[in-house]
Protein backbone atom coordinates (compact mmCIF):
# COMPACT_ATOMS: atom_id res chain seq x y z
CA UNK A 1 0.00 0.00 0.00
CA UNK A 2 1.76 3.61 -0.45
CA UNK A 3 1.81 6.27 1.46
CA UNK A 4 -1.23 8.22 -0.79
CA UNK A 5 -3.48 5.12 -0.81
CA UNK A 6 -2.66 4.88 2.89
CA UNK A 7 -3.63 8.83 3.50
CA UNK A 8 -6.64 8.44 0.70
CA UNK A 9 -8.34 5.05 3.32
CA UNK A 10 -7.27 6.98 6.34
CA UNK A 11 -9.31 10.21 4.76
CA UNK A 12 -12.42 8.01 4.11
CA UNK A 13 -12.35 6.13 7.40
CA UNK A 14 -12.19 9.10 9.28
CA UNK A 15 -15.28 10.59 6.94
CA UNK A 16 -17.38 7.65 7.63
CA UNK A 17 -16.80 7.43 11.35
CA UNK A 18 -17.39 11.14 11.54
CA UNK A 19 -20.37 11.55 9.36
CA UNK A 20 -22.00 8.66 11.07
CA UNK A 21 -21.74 9.73 14.56
CA UNK A 22 -22.74 12.94 13.52
CA UNK A 23 -25.94 11.92 11.68
CA UNK A 24 -26.59 9.04 15.02
CA UNK A 25 -25.94 11.75 17.41
CA UNK A 26 -28.21 14.56 15.98
CA UNK A 27 -30.69 12.04 15.33
CA UNK A 28 -30.84 10.65 19.18
CA UNK A 29 -30.61 13.78 20.59
CA UNK A 30 -33.46 15.47 18.61
CA UNK A 31 -36.51 12.53 18.00
CA UNK A 32 -34.93 10.51 21.38
CA UNK A 33 -33.67 12.94 23.61
CA UNK A 34 -30.14 11.45 24.46
CA UNK A 35 -26.58 12.66 24.63
CA UNK A 36 -24.01 12.76 21.87
CA UNK A 37 -22.08 10.52 24.02
CA UNK A 38 -25.03 7.94 23.41
CA UNK A 39 -25.34 8.38 20.17
CA UNK A 40 -21.22 8.18 19.53
CA UNK A 41 -21.16 4.37 21.35
CA UNK A 42 -24.50 3.82 19.09
CA UNK A 43 -22.55 4.66 15.60
CA UNK A 44 -19.43 2.81 17.20
CA UNK A 45 -21.47 -0.31 17.78
CA UNK A 46 -22.87 -0.34 13.68
CA UNK A 47 -19.92 0.55 12.26
CA UNK A 48 -18.43 -2.46 14.10
CA UNK A 49 -19.11 -6.64 12.49
CA UNK A 50 -22.16 -6.42 14.62
CA UNK A 51 -24.11 -4.69 11.97
CA UNK A 52 -21.95 -3.06 9.44
CA UNK A 53 -19.97 -6.41 9.24
CA UNK A 54 -23.53 -8.10 8.94
CA UNK A 55 -24.80 -6.51 6.53
CA UNK A 56 -21.43 -5.51 4.37
CA UNK A 57 -19.05 -7.74 5.37
CA UNK A 58 -16.70 -7.14 2.64
CA UNK A 59 -16.86 -3.41 2.52
CA UNK A 60 -16.43 -3.35 6.18
CA UNK A 61 -13.48 -5.68 6.10
CA UNK A 62 -12.14 -3.20 3.27
CA UNK A 63 -12.59 0.02 5.15
CA UNK A 64 -11.69 -1.08 8.81
CA UNK A 65 -9.21 -4.54 7.93
CA UNK A 66 -8.56 -6.46 11.02
CA UNK A 67 -6.65 -9.07 9.27
CA UNK A 68 -2.63 -8.79 10.03
CA UNK A 69 -0.02 -8.84 7.51
CA UNK A 70 1.96 -11.94 7.15
CA UNK A 71 5.49 -11.29 6.53
CA UNK A 72 6.53 -15.00 7.27
CA UNK A 73 5.63 -17.45 9.13
CA UNK A 74 6.83 -15.79 12.39
CA UNK A 75 6.06 -12.04 11.85
CA UNK A 76 2.26 -10.57 11.53
CA UNK A 77 2.16 -7.04 11.36
CA UNK A 78 -1.11 -4.99 12.05
CA UNK A 79 -2.97 -3.38 8.53
CA UNK A 80 -1.24 -0.25 8.14
CA UNK A 81 -4.71 1.53 7.73
CA UNK A 82 -5.55 0.50 11.10
CA UNK A 83 -2.44 1.18 12.45
CA UNK A 84 -2.25 5.01 11.16
CA UNK A 85 -6.00 4.94 12.25
CA UNK A 86 -5.03 3.11 15.77
CA UNK A 87 -2.21 6.10 16.38
CA UNK A 88 -4.53 9.14 15.08
CA UNK A 89 -7.33 8.33 17.98
CA UNK A 90 -4.67 7.96 20.31
CA UNK A 91 -3.27 11.15 19.82
CA UNK A 92 -6.28 12.96 19.97
CA UNK A 93 -7.54 10.91 23.48
CA UNK A 94 -4.21 12.06 25.08
CA UNK A 95 -5.01 15.95 23.88
CA UNK A 96 -8.56 15.51 24.85
CA UNK A 97 -7.55 13.82 28.44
Amino acid sequence: MTNSELLLKLLLQLTVILSVCRGVSYIGKRYLGQTDVVGEMLAGIMLGPSLFGAIAPNVQQWLFPKTPIVADAMHLFPNPSMSVLYALSQVVLKRKG
